[in-house]
């Protein structure tokens, strides 16, 4: 008798439950009908706005003065920005101690040269390019050269960042100094990316090329 009140009292909670999914499915269905009859009383096309029953609500397409401003003057030499060429900076200051320290240490090991970009670059003015005999002599320059930076920096009290590019590379070590960048290469990489030629070409030349 336990055993059947037990399954009884089961069943009907599964049919109370069934029956309640039913009323909400039903419910459900309901609103869906609901909208979609809300949905059909809907007129089949917006209204539209007739710009000419509001006079000044659009501008005439025709017309351009609307957005011309007439106190603006345009220069009779007007130059477009992408034609117009770097100005010299006056921004960077070349740090001339630390540029004649770095350019003494290379010239002990290497052939240096020197080109001042300052009328083509405005971060840096100075770019001194030193060329080793290997990959193993370029290394050896470079961490010879940050050696020397950082104990005239400790003589002096002083703290720069110095910023460092190919350090691991085979054949082009770059030291940027902010006011001078140092490029330490290899004799291939010196002859194969030609810095000389970039950087002691009239920029309107350049320019021509392009």
């Amino acid at each position: 008798m336990w055993k059947t009140t037990t399954y009884k009292d089961a069943f009907d909670k599964e049919r109370q439950r069934q029956q309640a999914q039913d009323d909400l499915n039903e419910e459900v269905n309901e609103y869906k009908r609901h909208d979609t009859e809300q949905a059909d009383d809907l007129a089949p096309e917006t209204e539209r706005l007739d710009p000419q029953s509001i006079p000044g609500l659009y501008p005439s397409l025709e017309e351009d003065s609307w957005y011309v401003d007439p106190e603006y003057n345009q220069p009779s030499e007007f130059v477009p920005l992408w034609q117009r060429q770097a100005k010299p900076t006056s921004q960077v200051n070349l740090d001339a101690p630390m540029f004649d320290m770095c350019c003494t240490v290379l010239k002990e090991d290497g052939e240096v040269s020197v080109y001042d970009v300052r009328d083509r670059c405005e971060w840096t003015c100075q770019m001194v390019v030193a060329e080793a005999t290997s990959t193993r002599h370029m290394r050896a320059m470079g961490e010879r050269l940050l050696k020397s930076i950082k104990e005239k920096d400790r003589r002096s009290n002083s703290s720069r960042t110095i910023r460092v590019d190919g350090r691991e590379s085979d054949d082009w070590m770059v030291i940027d100094m902010g006011s001078f960048v140092v490029h330490i290469m290899t004799p291939e990489a010196y002859k194969t990316y030609d810095l000389k030629s970039l950087w002691t070409a009239d920029p309107a030349d350049s320019a021509d090329s392009e």
